[in-house]
């Protein structure tokens, strides 16, 4: 029986065909050669890494924002009610934005304001000079001891768009803010402004 010798079975990997490089017994002929090949697999691994980024899956209504201490939240809700059947343009205003800024693994700290108002007809309203209600709470859950502050305006101005029957109510506000508590007004004013949209 004649036995027929089978040719040697070379196999070039695509980067090595690139660079000119063969593999002979697995062993690579010369240190050089092994050199650059790990340099060329290792730039080819850390080029196809992609940075994640951050995904915000809180629900947002697109009906408003808030801008607190100089950054912007957009709402998470927004509503109103007429609080008196017999006050046509009575209103109770209640909005929230999530502060957590698209991280989902931080606890949802939040703003909640509450606006009351037993006429929204007038044009502008001031915070110093008009009677009408609002409350902010900022919920930080990163301090146990004072998870919710609340503020109030010491300064600032509202202008509200009445709403015809079915159609969006707008609601604009710009407030220098003190925290109370026990009643007083402490600490240094926060800038606090925003928009409501609401049908």
């Amino acid at each position: 029986m004649t036995l027929k010798r089978r040719g040697r079975n070379t196999c070039y990997t695509p980067i090595l065909s690139k660079f000119g490089l063969s593999l002979k017994k697995g062993i690579m002929k010369n240190w050089l050669s092994s050199f650059a090949l790990i340099t060329v697999i290792a730039l080819s691994l850390t080029s196809c890494k992609k940075e994640v980024e951050e995904e915000d899956l809180s629900y947002k209504c697109n009906c408003g924002g808030f801008s607190w201490e100089g950054v912007s939240y957009a709402l998470n809700d927004a509503s109103k009610i007429q609080w008196d059947d017999t006050l046509f343009y009575s209103r109770d205003y209640y909005a929230t934005a999530e502060l957590r800024q698209g991280n989902q693994f931080l606890e949802p700290n939040s703003l909640n304001l509450v606006m009351n108002f037993e006429d929204i007809t007038q044009l502008v309203f001031l915070a110093e000079v008009d009677t009408f209600d609002v409350l902010l709470q900022e919920v930080n859950y990163s301090d146990p001891l004072n998870i919710i502050r609340e503020f109030v305006p010491e300064i600032g101005t509202v202008s509200i768009v009445p709403s015809l029957p079915g159609g969006t109510e707008t609601v604009s506000f710009n407030f220098s803010m003190k925290q109370r508590v026990n009643g007083q007004l402490v600490g240094f004013p926060v800038p606090f402004a925003g928009s409501l949209r609401i049908r």
